[in-house]
């Protein structure tokens, strides 16, 4: 059984390299699966793996402000 199950967006933004808010625009958008514990997003550990395959990019710009 794998020691982890999800990341937050927090963790998985840094894993990835790319701004938390693009991450989140990414789940918005529905090409990474995330669920709602709470106020949380939590990135299931596959989905992560799913995503990274599939050579998904993500925008590195910082939010607008």
């Amino acid at each position: 059984m794998p020691s982890r199950l999800t990341y937050t967006v927090q963790e998985a933004a840094s894993l990835l390299g790319v701004h938390e808010e693009s991450l989140r625009r990414e789940i918005r958008a529905g090409r990474l699966v995330a669920s709602r514990l709470g106020r949380k997003l939590l990135i299931p550990v596959e989905n992560l793996e799913e995503y990274i395959k599939k050579g998904q990019s993500v925008s590195q710009e910082a939010p607008r402000e």
